[in-house]
């Protein structure tokens, strides 16, 4: 810059050439940036190498399985304690199949009557529930 501002001392052309160099700096370094953004890339790691859509589908039935799972287990505690029976212990087997739909598989049951706890299961499951006595 300072060599162009000594060619250039006293004339009309002095502020163009100023203006011409800054934008010529300004050019350059631009496409080195440019040039150096493109050229980066991230490492490749285990995470994202996870990142398909059945790896987060995977999680997504998981947890609906589990949520599913207490949910219903709140309810049939609630409908066996309301025919008096204690509760110690009771959760639900729950299975998502490939078309999204929920069975349930299996109760693990504790209770003070597991045969009348596992009737008023089956009264709100059906016939076919599998019922299993969690105390053995």
């Amino acid at each position: 810059m300072y060599l162009v501002s000594s060619i250039t001392e006293g004339t009309r052309l002095r502020a163009h050439t100023e203006l011409l160099v800054k934008m010529i700096f300004a050019v350059t370094v631009a496409i080195a940036a440019i040039n150096c953004v493109k050229d980066f890339e991230l490492p490749d790691t285990e995470l994202s190498e996870r990142r398909d859509s059945a790896f987060y589908v995977d999680i997504y039935d998981r947890e609906l399985a589990r949520n599913t799972s207490e949910n219903i287990s709140d309810v049939l505690r609630a409908q066996i304690e309301a025919e008096g029976i204690t509760v110690e212990k009771i959760d639900t087997e729950v299975n998502i199949s490939e078309t999204g739909s929920i069975f349930i598989s299996r109760v693990i049951i504790g209770t003070s009557d597991n045969e009348a706890a596992a009737a008023v299961i089956r009264r709100s499951l059906g016939e076919s529930a599998e019922v299993v006595n969690g105390d053995q």
